[in-house]
């Protein structure tokens, strides 16, 4: 590979089924709201395209101010995407049921200006009714407002509840997204305090579904930016009160500075060495990034050069990452 080029994206199809994904996926959590500059924003979003990072994750709440991210999206859409927007696969994410849930979808496509999404994710209360979270996907679905359903933040057993649910419906879910990173594993399940727990990503396997992996980065915790445990001005932890301030202990340090080590020795930074991670198991189709500048996406698009590991590698990463099934403190 030339000097200055960027490794080849690679894709994933979503499941049995599902949608032909970029491994990398641009999430809009914070940072493409009303408070970055337009031409920033716009800047990182054609970047990402231009290296195949064709799928975009959206939410109403996504901004700041909440709905800024769509609003946004959709003007790119309406101006640099326009006639071409069977290039980008677009999801976004509605909470509710019933009337509330259409409401949230109409809400969306207004703000993105189209008439569907490619991927419309639930979100529900814990309590709320499998066959009702399945019925609400599948109107939409049947009505051509979305492409594909899929289920955001579900355990396992409630993603493996509404996939029964909406396989009876007629509309089988595509793809679950759970956070995902080697600080934290729960979507793993496995063995924990003597207590077996179900594994997400075995459900969206035994359901024929695709896995997307939420925060890869631990909310930019697997950085070198945190490795002192200070918070830089600018940072993600300085401009937003939703950043876990409490992970930020000598402990975790010691391991971001140990992996970091491991990384070197990879050719790699430990953001890059941390997707490469999530993605070393192919059941994961996308990992959903989230990108403040050009320079910290064109750091994440470079761990596609080596996504493999080594027996030993795997060791050391186990030894200073969360275990199986948990979360780091």
């Amino acid at each position: 590979m030339a000097d200055g080029a960027r490794p080849r994206m690679q894709y994933r199809t979503a499941g049995r089924s599902g949608p032909r994904l970029p491994v990398l996926a641009l999430g809009m959590w914070q940072n493409f709201g009303d408070t970055t500059q337009r031409d920033e924003r716009r800047e990182i979003v054609m970047t990402a395209f231009e290296a195949g990072v064709t799928h975009i994750d959206l939410a109403p709440e996504y901004g700041p101010p909440a709905g800024a991210a769509e609003a946004f999206v959709g003007s790119l859409l309406a101006a640099e995407f326009a006639g071409r927007r069977d290039e980008l696969t677009i999801a976004t994410t509605v909470r509710g049921i019933g009337n509330a849930f259409a409401a949230g979808l109409d809400a969306s496509l207004g703000r993105l200006g189209t008439t569907y999404v490619d991927i419309l994710y639930a979100h529900c209360p814990g309590d709320t009714p499998p066959a009702q979270v399945a019925a609400a996907l599948d109107t939409a679905v049947r009505a051509g407002r979305a492409r594909y359903a899929g289920i955001v933040g579900a355990t396992a057993e409630r993603t493996r509840r509404i996939a029964q649910a909406a396989r009876a419906a007629g509309t089988p879910l595509t793809i679950a997204q759970y956070e995902y990173s080697l600080f934290d594993r729960r979507a793993e399940g496995g063995a924990r305090s003597g207590e077996f727990k179900a594994s997400v990503i075995d459900e969206c396997e035994d359901h024929e579904m695709g896995f997307a992996a939420g925060s890869p980065l631990f909310q930019g915790l697997l950085t070198h930016t945190y490795r002192t445990g200070a918070i830089p001005e600018g940072s993600r932890a300085a401009a937003n009160e939703s950043f876990p301030r409490a992970r930020l202990t000598h402990q975790n340090m010691l391991r971001i500075i140990s992996l970091e080590e491991l990384a070197r020795r990879r050719g790699q930074t430990v953001a890059q060495m941390s997707l490469a991670w999530a993605l070393y198991d192919e059941r994961v189709s996308t990992a959903v990034m989230g990108i403040h500048t050009i320079d910290q996406l064109e750091e994440n698009l470079a761990a596609l050069d080596h996504l493999d590991f080594d027996d030993a590698e795997l060791s050391q990463i186990e030894a200073n990452g969360a275990r199986a099934g948990g979360c780091v403190a």
